[in-house]
């Protein structure tokens, strides 16, 4: 199972790039664009949603993996269930490698040496995400639908991709009409600001840190899930069990 993340945030189409010869750990790399001058321009180590714009550009080989600047979060969960930073050296936290041809991102230690690119755009943070709490479920004002509210019966149910499928579109509540929601929304509810699990929890109770099914597909037999643990996207065979959480269209 191979992971990768994608932003939705789009790069102003001015944004150039430079490819660095060589290989680089990710420390290396950000200081590597953060030296390197050329035509008064000042430049950085990407963003992962920076990259994820570029998958599959033919321009970059296949099988070749850059450096984002983005490393994991300090942020755990406690024993108690609460949220604490951790006491490890922010350093030695992994950081994120970046596949441009087929978006894949592994979770890769700092002192490995892999390719950079670097970035003269100005850098923006993610966008903060619109929820409300309605009586059919979660308001989400960025996508324009409505996320199915977990209980403690519903949140440990996984499925197969087309039992998943089938589950959304026969599910009786609310008088709404479901589906499984494609990549792009599901994604989104990804936040790196935390880990284990990677999102809001003020409005996604009982979100297990595994895998959800997304309705889009890769293949005839692979769909797309995405982990809340680490906020890593997979394709995985449509056979496996994951869990899921429904969408609808119909807005109250």
């Amino acid at each position: 199972m191979r992971f990768w993340l994608l932003f939705i945030p789009i790069l102003p189409l001015w944004a150039t790039w430079h490819q660095a010869q060589g290989l680089f750990t990710q420390p290396q790399a950000a200081a590597y664009c953060q030296e390197l001058k050329t035509e008064g321009k000042e430049w950085r180590l990407p963003q992962i949603y920076e990259l994820f714009r570029l998958k599959g550009d033919p321009a970059y080989p296949k099988d070749t993996s850059y450096w984002s600047a983005n490393s994991v979060s300090g942020i755990q969960k406690s024993s108690a269930g609460g949220e604490v930073q951790t006491a490890a050296d922010k350093d030695q936290m992994p950081a994120y490698a970046f596949y441009l041809q087929d978006g894949d991102i592994s979770i890769t230690p700092k002192s490995k040496k892999i390719h950079i690119l670097c970035t003269d755009t100005q850098l923006k943070p993610q966008s903060e995400r619109s929820f409300s709490k309605i009586d059919s479920g979660i308001l989400d004002e960025d996508f324009d639908i409505v996320w199915q509210e977990k209980d403690k019966q519903t949140r440990e149910l996984k499925l197969d991709y087309t039992e998943a499928a089938a589950y959304c579109e026969a599910l009786d509540l609310h008088g709404l009409s479901w589906r499984l929601p494609t990549l792009e929304e599901l994604f989104s509810l990804v936040e790196y600001r935390f880990i284990r699990p990677t999102l809001n929890k003020t409005f996604f109770t009982h979100t297990m840190q595994r895998y959800y099914w997304s309705a889009t597909q890769h293949s005839k037999k692979q769909a797309y899930v995405v982990g809340f643990k680490l906020g890593s996207v997979a394709t995985s065979s449509q056979s496996n069990r994951s869990y899921l959480r429904c969408v609808s269209e119909d807005i109250p």
